[in-house]
């Protein structure tokens, strides 16, 4: 495999859809109820293209939320 997977899940409520597209924007803030930027995914995203990765959210209101990140692997080059 020439990328490493991390994926992080639980059981909580989930998320609304449309927050959860402005989360996989490639670029834009994600804004909370409040209307403050999520700093914490801003700063995930930034490392992770650092890196050439990906992430990902999914989750649905009621559900649980899945993230994966995807990063290639330079051990196996």
């Amino acid at each position: 495999n020439n990328t490493l997977d991390i994926v992080n899940t639980d059981d909580g409520c989930g998320m609304k859809a449309n927050l959860v597209q402005q989360l996989n924007a490639l670029s834009g803030k994600s804004l909370t109820i409040e209307g403050h930027e999520h700093f914490g995914v801003r700063g995930m995203k930034e490392r992770i293209r650092l890196l050439n990765g990906t992430l990902e959210f999914n989750s649905m209101e009621g559900e649980g939320t899945v993230v994966k990140i995807s990063v290639p692997n330079k051990s196996n080059e």
